[in-house]
């Protein structure tokens, strides 16, 4: 079950840089909260995508790949994408964010439906010399809008 990012960040590696992390890929899987409107298929979504990719390296035709280490698993915040970005979402190579969306933002908590939009993203990015993140994964509705509805 993910826990509030307000709760642990014990799992943080701090200070260490690429070179020195221990040989494995860190997942980071940030979960929209369930609400009452939010979909239940959300958390067994994160659980299936963290067991797939560990399944493939140990049973699967990838046997013997670098393992993949479930380092984050939380609630998601906007903090988590902005100000906190560097213990959260950042701190990991593969991230998974599950949320509600529309045009480039994000839904998350959904008791308040706090939007995170593309553009709150601060302009270093992420993935940086200094950071983890190599791709970032999203499952969201309509997060990503055709070009024709971006010309209206």
């Amino acid at each position: 079950m993910p826990v509030r990012s307000s709760e642990s960040t014990a799992q943080y590696r701090t200070g260490l840089s690429r070179l020195e992390k221990p040989f494995s890929i860190d997942v980071g899987r940030f979960v929209m909260e369930g609400t009452v409107l939010s979909s239940p298929a959300f958390l067994p979504d994160a659980t299936s995508f963290l067991n797939s990719l560990q399944a493939n390296v140990v049973n699967g035709p990838k046997k013997g790949l670098v393992p993949f280490v479930d380092l984050k698993y939380f609630w998601d915040d906007a903090a988590e994408y902005t100000g906190e970005k560097d213990i959260y979402i950042n701190a990991v190579e593969l991230g998974m964010s599950i949320d509600y969306g529309n045009t480039l933002t994000l839904f998350m908590d959904g008791n308040i439906w706090q939007p995170q939009r593309v553009s709150d993203i601060p302009p270093i990015g992420y993935g940086n010399a200094a950071r983890y993140l190599a791709q970032w994964i999203i499952k969201a509705s309509a997060f990503l809008p055709s070009v024709q509805s971006m010309r209206l």
